[in-house]
């Protein structure tokens, strides 16, 4: 008996350490949260709307010959909605493999780009099935893929999800119904080059078993029309459903559904009650577009709750002049409500906040909390939220300074980033111009930020590195960790590069002169500067940029390159520079000239120029 309790704990402990041995192999993939059910701004299809719609998909992903299903049509018709009932459907059938929702409004995230997505892929195929997960992690055992994410993206695509395929038997094709991957919002990857790959790595999964099927949901951008087209050319049948063609009687029925649920708290509260004509004009002003629909619907909701009524909502889109006709009109008409209020003029201030404020939010190369917004632009929580407040019905409020403002639909981020529509007072709600750019903000508050809290640790001889310890012993704050990480991408290049000087350059020369240094320090020599700075000789501080990007070389190179080494240091701090680097530097260097006084009392000042150091 004791012999078999012990025979019994060692192989439920061998399989513990087995299994545990799995999880760390998946968890090297690093996947992102990209399934249908973490979608957050867009929800399914209401019951009994898009029905024939979605039994054709569903027919064409049956289709033995059938491995590409294209969903297609222009923004705002309810392609994710869409996909997302499909993918449901399928899952509650157990036959959903893996979904891929991108999405444009989450920066940083990994849902607004392609490099997470063979990983995540591979993730979600080892949790449908445990034959390709067995294969799968057989494959990343193997010593050749210890850095498998390093591996090009067509390679990560063939080693972790074509290969290990072939050996999971039950997986191949079989009289069982078929397997799906849905794709949605390919066009959300980033720009045209970027999905332009996305699309051979779709194309990749032709290699998968004839079980498998894959559903593609995008706009139809001309990347994704010329890889149908390579691909019909191999054969392959790709049919296809276009949202903006379906019948005009289920659209209709579509957003009166969403009309009557989404008004459904503003009927039960208002002493008015509208008619069905009322809700049916509301619907058809909706242009057969969900999306206007949605954006209505909130813009009702949000402005009853502010002292308007609901009768009044009603009748101002009942009796609207020049009524929209396309999506983008109609988040002119939102700004325009928003902000110029009975045709009245917009007070400088206010256009002010809304450009720093939103073209934060819009060109964020990562989400930010109102709280850091409101400290990266140096202006309180409640400006921000004054700011917001009036286009709630296209962004997404929180209720908290900790929560993050994102735009509801990445339409609306994509027209007010881009180029200016409408009369020539409409061009300040939009940001995409040369002239634009959030380099100027981030340099007043590093500046304001070193200043105040760290110029003292650094102002000494040998630096104060009890004080910098104390610093960099409690994490970074978000907003000064985002303006470290992201100050130089968001820097405008063409405006530093101008002749005449400009309150940018100002700025710019005044940050590389007073605040190299800690930036170097703080960032921990983790960041990229501009190539055309650097190639530039019209810019008063060229040369000292060029000096910047050996320091960071010589930071990375001696305390993170070289970690095997017990003898040499492998964490950064700002004082090794003043130690090891700067009395080796050239007397006639801009860097030796402005930061000289912190180096060590030895000065070693023999050096010519081409012995220097960093």
């Amino acid at each position: 008996m004791t012999l078999f309790l012990s025979s019994r704990i060692s192989t439920l402990t061998l399989l513990r350490t087995e299994r545990l041995s799995v999880q760390s192999e998946l968890s090297r993939l690093k996947p992102v949260a990209a399934e249908y059910i973490y979608v957050k701004s867009k929800s399914e299809c209401l019951e009994g709307t898009r029905v024939r719609t979605q039994a054709s998909l569903l027919e064409s992903l049956k289709a033995p010959e059938t491995r590409f299903v294209w969903l297609r049509g222009p923004p705002g018709t309810g392609k994710t909605a869409i996909s997302m009932s499909i993918a449901s459907t399928l899952d509650a059938q157990d036959a959903l493999a893996a979904s891929f929702f991108w999405d444009k409004n989450q920066a940083g995230t990994g849902l607004d780009s392609i490099e997470h997505f063979p990983s995540t892929l591979a993730h979600q195929l080892a949790s449908f099935s445990e034959g390709f997960k067995t294969s799968l992690v057989k494959h990343l055992r193997q010593p050749s893929l210890g850095f498998i994410k390093s591996l090009p993206l067509f390679k990560q695509m063939s080693t972790l999800i074509v290969e290990p395929m072939r050996d999971a038997i039950e997986m191949q094709s079989s009289g069982k119904n078929r397997f799906v991957i849905i794709l949605d919002g390919l066009d959300e990857c980033g720009n045209p080059g970027t999905l332009r790959a996305l699309m051979e790595l779709v194309l990749q999964l032709r290699d998968l078993p004839s079980s498998f099927a894959m559903l593609v949901s995008s706009r139809p951008e001309t990347q994704v029309v010329q890889a149908w087209a390579r691909a019909r050319s191999m054969g392959h049948v790709i049919p296809c459903e276009d949202t903006d063609k379906i019948d005009k009687n289920e659209t209709f029925h579509t957003i009166r559904r969403m009309v009557d649920k989404g008004l459904k708290d503003c009927i039960s509260e208002s002493s008015w009650q509208p008619s069905e004509e009322d809700l049916n004009a509301f619907t058809s002003a909706c242009r057969g577009l969900p999306v206007i629909a949605s954006l209505r619907i909130r813009e009702v909701c949000v402005r009853t709750e502010q002292g308007t009524t609901f009768r009044l909502e009603l009748e101002y889109f009942r009796d609207l002049i020049d009524a929209p006709t396309d999506l983008n009109s109609e988040y002119l008409r939102i700004l325009r409500r928003a902000y110029f209020p009975d045709s009245l003029s917009i007070r400088p201030s206010v256009i002010e906040n809304y450009r720093l404020v939103v073209g934060m939010i819009a060109l964020a190369r990562e989400p930010l909390s109102l709280y850091s917004i409101a400290k990266l632009l140096q202006i309180t929580e409640e400006e921000v939220y004054a700011t917001l407040r009036p286009i709630s019905s296209i962004i997404d409020l929180p209720s908290t300074g900790q929560g993050r403002p994102k735009f509801y639909h990445a339409t609306a981020k994509e027209l007010i980033a881009g180029q200016a529509i409408g009369d020539a007072g409409d061009s300040s709600f939009f940001i995409g111009t040369d002239e634009y750019s959030l380099g100027l903000p981030l340099l007043r508050f590093l500046e304001g930020t070193f200043e105040r809290d760290y110029m003292m640790a650094i102002n000494n001889p040998l630096g104060d590195e009890e004080r910098w310890k104390e610093f960099l012993g409690r994490e970074l704050p978000e907003h000064v960790q985002y303006a470290v990480k992201y100050l130089f991408s968001h820097l405008n290049t063409s405006k530093l590069l101008l002749q005449d000087s400009n309150e940018l350059q100002q700025a710019f020369d005044r940050f590389l002169t007073q605040n190299l240094l800690i930036f170097i320090a703080l960032s921990d020599g983790k960041f990229a500067l501009p190539d055309e700075l650097l190639r530039s000789n019209n810019h008063n501080s060229t040369e000292l940029l060029r000096e910047a990007k050996r320091a960071n070389e010589y930071v990375n190179n001696r305390y993170r390159g070289n970690a095997l080494k017990p003898e040499v240091l492998t964490t950064f701090y700002p004082w090794h520079i003043f130690r090891s680097m700067l009395p080796f530097t050239s007397n006639s260097s801009p860097l030796f000239k402005l930061y000289h006084h912190l180096s060590d009392p030895v000065q070693i000042s023999a050096f010519p120029e081409s012995s220097l150091v960093i």
